[in-house]
């Protein structure tokens, strides 16, 4: 938590979100294809394409790294998300960051979000207590 409260996301030197921080224990190479759900209570980095609902039930440290050759075609339901690739659904999270070359087609509840210049969103954002706004997007 920063001085004011909100949330700091992690980087080292060069602006990258660093691994040991976000609990990632899971990775989707560029050339991978995953055809299915995914519940984990780790991190995951995706830089495939991944065709299905990912759950990460993990409280702190354990966040969904979408990058920019990443691709999620399903509900999204994590703590922390932070997307420089494409998703194409529901993403439901407590803070989100959207980097400037994310594209989101999907509506998007969340408590704290970050979006940067050129990010693209083709769905409604809806803010507030996710707990209180969305139920469990694998109920």
């Amino acid at each position: 938590m920063s001085a004011n409260g909100g949330t700091v996301v992690p980087y080292n030197s060069q602006n990258k979100i660093t691994v040991s921080s976000s609990g990632i224990k899971n990775l989707f190479s560029k050339d991978s294809l995953f055809v299915g759900n995914i519940e984990t209570k780790s991190g995951i980095k995706v830089d495939g394409s991944i065709l299905g609902d990912v759950t990460i039930k993990a409280e702190g440290s354990a966040w969904l790294v979408v990058d920019k050759s990443g691709k999620i075609e399903g509900a999204v339901d994590a703590t922390t998300v932070i997307v420089a690739g494409r998703i194409i659904g529901v993403i439901r999270a407590k803070f989100i960051v959207l980097m400037t070359s994310a594209i989101i087609d999907g509506d998007i509840f969340y408590e704290t979000i970050r979006i940067s210049e050129g990010a693209q969103i083709n769905g409604q954002m809806h803010r507030g207590s996710v707990g209180n706004v969305l139920p469990p997007i694998n109920q």
